[in-house]
């Protein structure tokens, strides 16, 4: 290689005279050198990329460490987060940092329980939320036991396979966009999340599926303060300031107490907002149908705990269609509907069409789809706590151990008024309720109004019985452990 052309550029006059340096020194200078001859002899560049080669060539060997640790650095950072990304694409479970616990704290445990279980119990329940919103229609379980439920679930999930002849289900499923009003609902804590002392337990009651008999519970047998409808009689709704309030209500018994709001309608639930219900504490629980709207009462220390009880959606129409035939006081009731065969009503515009589905995901009107019953699965897996008609004593036990709720009154006399509520109901129909077969024309007319709310309390039934893995821990009859009596003492409840 000849050096002597590079001993006379310009580049490198000023390292001319390296003969008075150290070897060191003349070694980097015949590397550099040696770096610009191959660049010039091995690459076809003009003048500008050789200027800007030499230059580069020239660095030093310091600087180009320098250079060279800031790429590495720069690399292992992009792969790491890459690999972020792709751990966070492939995987809905969220993790969160576990509380500290006392491990002699039965509480502290089972609460620890949960979040240990969180992730296992998401990934579990999602599995069963995809296999039942797949393509092919799902088929009944097979733990179910019961051939009669077998059959009805059969009869009444066939009606919309996907054969060629259902036209309404096609058109819904090909409906690939839709807009689904589902706000975030981040007012209300998920399901599996530490319950703390300024969460506020939030009933959304279903009609005709059992929710009145869960509020008179809460109310006359635990004796909770309620925000209900009830808190503004007396003209408690002309209230400036929030406040616990005791509306009398059958005579000899003590006056109820109530929260002076009124959470089951829209205005009544923007007063409560106005007035600070869920930051003020007063209330032991609240009671709405409008669960979405009432997402706005909360902030971030003071959420939501939302649970429900679920009815079969067959059963929930035939006992809407029976109290609607002589409920002449509820601003819907039709005369019409009195002289109605169960067959007239399945077929007439009063009819609910997936009631359930359509209230989780926040669209009253307009058509829906598959789409649709994968928003309510997945609001009811991560927001619900919920329970069953089907098993009212063990959706109740399961309640009051998810939220600690004991009895503090006189717990004799609570258990008695428990028992009878769970046995008698309440708001129950005056009529009988006629009961339809599974292969009857008025089961399949009503299954056809209610596709897609069947396929979405066939979820709910699974999870049911995943979300016992919350309260596993807990004895049976919770409620009465530890229960005190403040009418049993001097001192006034």
């Amino acid at each position: 290689m000849n050096l002597s052309k590079w001993n006379s550029s310009p580049l490198v006059a000023s390292s001319s005279s390296c003969e008075h340096n150290d070897d060191q020194a003349i070694n980097k200078k015949i590397k550099l050198a040696f770096t610009m001859e191959v660049v010039s002899s091995d690459t076809n560049i003009n003048d500008e990329g050789l200027a800007f080669t030499r230059s580069i060539s020239l660095m030093t060997p310091s600087r180009l460490r320098i250079r060279q640790l800031f790429i590495v650095v720069l690399l292992v950072l992009v792969s790491a987060v890459g690999y972020q990304l792709a751990v966070i694409g492939s995987s809905s479970i969220e993790l969160v940092p576990l509380p500290p616990s006392n491990p002699n704290n039965d509480e502290d445990v089972h609460m620890r329980y949960k979040y240990e279980n969180k992730y296992k119990w998401k990934s579990q329940m999602q599995d069963q939320q995809d296999d039942m919103i797949g393509d092919e229609i799902m088929t009944p379980s097979a733990h179910d036991d019961n051939a009669k439920s077998e059959q009805r679930e059969s009869l009444e999930l066939n009606q919309f396979q996907d054969d060629g002849t259902n036209e309404r289900w096609q058109d819904h499923d090909q409906q690939e966009n839709v807009f689904i009003d589902s706000r975030s609902l981040d007012g209300y804590k998920d399901a599996w999340e530490l319950l703390e002392d300024t969460d506020l337990p939030v009933f959304w009651h279903i009609p005709k599926a059992g929710g009145s008999m869960i509020k008179d519970i809460l109310g006359a047998c635990h004796r909770f303060c309620m925000a209900t409808s009830s808190g503004i009689d007396d003209g408690h709704g002309e209230d400036t300031e929030i406040a616990r309030v005791k509306i009398p209500r059958r005579p000899g018994q003590d006056p109820t107490p109530f929260v002076n709001v009124d959470t089951t309608t829209i205005e009544g639930l923007q007063r409560a907002k106005k007035l600070g219900l869920a930051q003020s504490g007063l209330a032991d629980a609240m009671v709405t149908q409008y669960y979405y709207d009432a997402n706005d009462l909360f902030d971030f220390n003071h959420k939501g705990r939302l649970f429900t009880l679920f009815r079969h959606p067959i059963e929930r129409s035939v006992s809407m269609f029976t109290y609607l035939q002589y409920a002449d006081w509820e601003p819907t009731y039709n005369p019409d509907l009195a002289k109605m065969t169960i067959e007239e009503f399945a077929q007439s515009p009063f009819v609910e069409n997936n009631w359930i589905t359509r209230r989780l995901t926040n669209t009253l009107n307009g058509p829906i789809n598959k789409k649709h019953v994968e928003v309510a699965m997945d609001l009811v897996r991560r927001k619900f706590i919920v329970g069953l008609l089907d098993r009212l004593e063990e959706s109740m036990e399961r309640f009051e151990k998810f939220f600690g709720w004991k009895y503090t009154i006189m717990p004799t006399n609570q258990e008695i008024c428990r028992e009878n509520l769970l046995k008698s109901g309440a708001n129950s129909n005056r009529k009988k309720m006629t009961k339809l077969e599974p292969d009857s024309e008025a089961y399949r007319l009503l299954a056809s109004q209610n596709e897609y709310d069947i396929r979405l309390y066939k979820y709910i039934e699974r999870l049911f019985d995943e979300q016992e893995n919350f309260v596993r821990l807990i004895t049976d009859g919770y409620r009465l452990e530890d229960a005190t009596c403040c009418k049993c003492s001097k001192n006034p409840c």
